[in-house]
């Protein structure tokens, strides 16, 4: 399969980096925070660093186009199956990476909300060309709509993906059109006409399986060789271990630390963006006892440190740099806004008061 393929292979890696390139173009003009995540209504709501959206998150759709690659390859199958289809199951990925990272760039640099309405557009493309390509997917394990009833009958593959490619044509038709409507109810339909689109398939398969039960026409034939995917089960394994492993050190390590400049003070942060506060902007410096820390609306949280933007009855939405087994807090108040610091205990936080108020005092 990747002989075969391997052209659009070659084409579908660079596509999938791509938006690193402009990533490092554009790196002057890019905040030292990106948002990661955006809710309905286009409005950031969780942040990461500027070099693991550049370069972070292409490099992980490019691991997913690898997992996608290689369980392809890995499926014997697949040698039989449509060259387009396999072509378009390989871009669909590095066409995702280009969209979201060329559209959430688009975002920060005008600095508007997140167009939320391409995001249907974009979809309603997705469903179109692969509604298009599904009557056309030979029976496998990897590629199309497997479910059991699919698997073990080749009657009922083809059936369903007849059924599943005209379904998914006019979801996708629909989520093109929904750009008309309003920004809420756009949304609203988005999420009706995915779930449309997926149990749709699914439950016709579901009714053919059981009226060629009820004929006599229905002979299972074996879905798994053991062999293959027990080797599939250890690979997935040793790399969720892998991962695991790299994730661990995130949730017991890492340091908050105040720098004391002569124009402000700066809070450099593991794992999270530093923050530079001038002392002629503070209008208060109070120490606090079992703060209220409310919930975090974004940002990094471990069992060590909580970081980020957070809300709260008491302090309304404010940013919180804190160690989670300190009680005690430093609450800097400039203008509107909040800004709550903590040290490892008592003690630590003390002399971050101390420090805070002989300066800003000044």
């Amino acid at each position: 399969m990747i002989k075969k393929n391997k052209t659009t292979i070659i084409f579908a890696n660079i596509l999938t980096l791509l938006p690193i390139i402009s990533g490092v173009i554009l790196w002057d003009k890019l905040p030292p925070s990106m948002p990661i995540h955006w809710n309905l209504a286009g409005n950031a709501d969780s942040y990461g660093s500027k070099a693991f959206f550049v370069f972070g998150l292409p490099l992980i759709m490019l691991a997913l186009l690898w997992v996608c690659i290689l369980l392809t390859a890995l499926d014997k199958e697949s040698k039989k199956q449509n060259p387009k289809a396999v072509s378009v199951m390989l871009l669909i990925i590095p066409l995702l990476s280009c969209c979201l990272s060329g559209l959430t760039y688009g975002a920060v640099l005008y600095e508007s909300t997140f167009p939320v309405y391409f995001v249907n557009l974009i979809l309603g493309g997705m469903f179109i060309i692969i509604g298009n390509y599904l009557p056309k997917c030979k029976q496998n394990k990897t590629m199309g709509i497997k479910i059991k009833w699919t698997l073990e009958s080749e009657e009922n593959w083809q059936a369903t993906h007849r059924l599943g490619g005209i379904v998914w044509f006019f979801c996708g038709a629909a989520l093109v059109l929904t750009i008309l409507l309003p920004e809420k109810l756009s949304m609203a339909a988005m999420f009706v006409l995915i779930l449309v689109a997926v149990l749709v398939p699914i439950i016709y398969s579901y009714c053919f399986y059981k009226k060629q039960k009820k004929e006599g026409g229905f002979e299972p034939k074996p879905i798994y060789d053991k062999k293959k995917y027990k080797v599939i089960g250890i690979i997935v394994t040793l790399v969720l271990a892998i991962l695991f492993a790299a994730l661990i050190p995130l949730m017991f390590t890492g340091n908050i630390t105040v720098e004391y400049g002569n124009a402000g003070f700066k809070i450099e942060a593991d794992y999270f963006e530093d923050l530079t506060v001038g002392y002629n902007e503070v209008d208060s410096v109070e120490l606090v006892e079992n703060f209220d820390r409310g919930t975090r609306v974004y940002g990094f949280g471990s069992s060590k440190l909580l970081m980020g933007t957070f809300e709260s009855d008491t302090y309304g939405k404010y940013t919180l740099y804190a160690y989670t087994k300190c009680d005690y807090g430093v609450v800097v108040r400039s203008g509107e806004k909040t800004l709550i610091i903590t040290g490892k205990d008592k003690a630590e936080t003390e002399k971050i008061y101390e420090k805070l108020n002989l300066f800003c005092g000044d």
